[in-house]
């Protein structure tokens, strides 16, 4: 991803040629990225399988299938494909391939052809992240918002309400930092959240609260929403984890580090050699879970349970600690 740097007073990050825009920053990203758009991205011979995941995202659409392989040279391809419906694995329901160069900061990507949500989905939630970490940083599978220059990072489950409870933020008057992965940086001491995607995905059928009304775009299951008008722009102090439980019997409880430590490990994706997560991820989660206060929340399904939710994270930020 090119990145243009107007004095420094703003950074405005995307390839100027797709009219992919990222969002903003006030200051120069850590990386320099560019965005390849080609034909295709074939796997080349020889790769390491590092992670596979099949998934059935509707009811009565194919399953898909996701792979991440290690290839020589620090590259990463990255491809998902749809399944028969007799679920043997094929090659011919190829949906989507990219290539990621870590050592020079080149992604290829091959959508589906005009599929923009591929295209947005695959650099955002899975290029930038893998980048990232390839070059130091802890990626975490959470949403991140702010209040009063002052991060909260929230990991749940699918299906938990994690997208929707960031939406319910936004409209309370919290800035989006990032929706789905979140890159954590470390070097200046104390955990830092760099501003990711601005938009936020949300099952269809589900209802976004006000101001939040432009779309994105759509995938297959989810509407992702722009929140660009209230996403921060600036890397900000991770000052609080919470960890959201589907819905249940009420409970709000702070996590001692121990066990935060098995819950971040759970919620961190690692696209290197399993033998090599020890050395270089785990030090990091210690790090944050040290660092930084964690609670459980748990809430009951009910029409009320977002406002709830909103409302205890608001009054826990504002309590003196």
């Amino acid at each position: 991803m090119r990145s243009r740097y107007p004095g420094c007073h703003g950074v405005l990050v995307e390839p100027e040629e797709l009219g992919l825009g990222l969002g903003w920053l006030d200051r120069p990203p850590p990386l320099r990225v560019e965005v390849e758009v080609v034909g295709e991205v074939e796997r080349r011979p020889g790769a390491e399988l590092v992670w596979w995941m099949e998934k059935t995202l509707l009811p009565g659409h194919p399953t898909v299938r996701a792979e991440m392989w290690r290839e020589d040279e620090g590259r990463l391809w990255f491809g998902n494909r749809f399944l028969p419906d007799n679920g043997t694995d094929g090659t011919s329901g190829l949906n989507l391939a990219l290539r990621i160069d870590q050592r020079r900061g080149i992604v290829s990507i091959a959508p589906p052809a005009g599929s923009t949500s591929a295209l947005f989905e695959a650099l955002g939630n899975v290029a930038l992240p893998a980048l990232a970490q390839a070059h130091g940083s802890l990626v975490l599978h959470a949403s991140a918002c702010s209040l009063g220059g002052r991060a909260t990072l929230i990991t749940a489950p699918g299906g938990s309400g994690k997208s929707s409870l960031l939406t319910g933020l936004v409209a309370a008057g919290w800035e989006a930092i990032s929706e789905d992965q979140c890159v954590i940086d470390l070097g200046t001491g104390s955990p830092l959240v760099w501003p990711g995607t601005n938009w936020v995905r949300v099952r269809k059928g589900v209802n976004v609260p006000a101001p939040i009304r432009t779309v994105r775009f759509c995938a297959l299951d989810k509407v992702a929403w722009d929140v660009d008008p209230w996403t921060r722009r600036t890397p900000t102090p991770v000052t609080r984890l919470v960890f959201l439980e589907r819905p249940g019997e009420p409970l709000w409880e702070p996590v001692d580090p121990a066990v935060a430590i098995g819950l971040l490990a759970r919620q961190s994706p690692w696209h290197h050699g399993y033998d090599a997560f020890g050395q270089s991820a785990f030090g990091a989660l210690v790090d944050v879970a040290l660092a930084v206060p964690a609670h459980r929340l748990r809430l009951p399904h009910s029409p009320r349970w977002l406002d709830r939710a909103v409302e205890l994270l608001a009054d826990d930020v504002r309590s003196p600690r």
